[in-house]
This record gives C-alpha cells, structure tokens and sequence, in this order.
C-alpha cells in the first residue's frame, strides 16, 4: 500500500539519481525501480535485489532467474496493464538501446537510468505498465 506521504519520497529519489549514471549492481533499471517502490510503499523489494545483484553478471543472472524483467515483474505486481493507463509512479517497461528496461512513471514520462543519469522517455512510448498500490 502506499504511503500517505508517497509523492513526497518519491520525487525525493527521483531527485536523488538525477545525475547518476547507470552502473549494474549499483544504479541499474531494477534497482532504481526497487529504490522507488521501496521509498512509496515501505516494502524491501530493493533489499531483495540488492541481496542478487552486485555487479554486470550478477544483475543478469538474477533477470535470467527471473526470466525477465517482465516475469520478474509480473510475479511481484500482477499481471501487466496498457501503459497508458500509468499513473505516477508505476512501473513500465520500456525499449532501451541495450533491450527491455524498467522505468518509473512520471506522469507524462518514465525515468529509468541511462549513461548520465535519469533518462526520461515519453509515456507513450512505453510497452507495458504494473500498478504499484
């Protein structure tokens, strides 16, 4: 469920990775995503994560194990909605130039880390959404 005050924290991490760059283990789509929820919803998602992922390989073993950070996602929060159904701070995956990544919706775009920090990709460009309550 989340929090009263969920806004609030989440543009507090949003804020927080503007500027910092992607790196896996430690600011990749997963974690960033884990970071958000966490932060809307008290829940330990990114502890869980973290428990998996500490650097390139162990970040794609933990999404193979997963099978994909669809199913991954799926298995966390239900079955996938249109994207355009999003709300702030509902999980999307989204088109990468390195594959399928997780963002978090903004509103009107989704933030997910890239090269120089947050990357914003128009909502409309999104593949499938996951209600985060």
């Amino acid at each position: 469920m989340r929090r009263v005050d969920w806004l609030p924290r989440l543009r507090e991490v949003v804020k927080f990775h503007q500027a910092e760059p992607f790196a896996y283990g430690t600011n990749d789509c997963v974690l960033f995503a884990a970071r958000c929820v966490d932060a809307m919803t008290d829940s330990n998602w990114l502890r869980y994560v973290r428990e998996r992922c500490s650097d390139e390989a162990t970040s794609k073993a933990y999404i193979e194990s997963e099978g994909s950070i669809e199913a991954g996602v799926t298995r966390r929060f239900g079955e996938p909605k249109g994207p355009l159904t999003a709300r702030r701070g509902d999980l999307c995956l989204i088109e990468t130039p390195w594959g399928p990544g997780l963002g978090v919706c903004l509103g009107t775009d989704v933030a997910t880390p890239g090269v120089e920090g947050l990357v914003k990709t128009p909502l409309e460009r999104a593949l499938k959404a996951w209600r985060v309550d």
